[in-house]
């Protein structure tokens, strides 16, 4: 079953890409909240939405919370 993550990326990269980082931010977080961060079941698209995310929120001066 597809997880969506890689449409969701895609998103937020059209977000970053028109400078609204924060958009961006809100949209990973929503998603990733109920994510499973078990290594074991992560795909290629749910690291990248993470890693993403973490980018923002270092872009956004919230390197603490990334």
């Amino acid at each position: 079953m597809p997880s969506g993550f890689g449409e969701l990326t895609d998103q937020a990269h059209r977000l970053v890409s028109t400078g609204d980082l924060a958009g961006a931010q809100r949209l990973l977080s929503d998603a990733l909240s109920d994510a499973d961060p078990r290594p074991v079941n992560a795909t290629a698209d749910l690291a990248e939405a993470a890693s993403l995310q973490a980018r923002g929120l270092v872009a956004l001066g919230e390197p603490h919370s990334a």
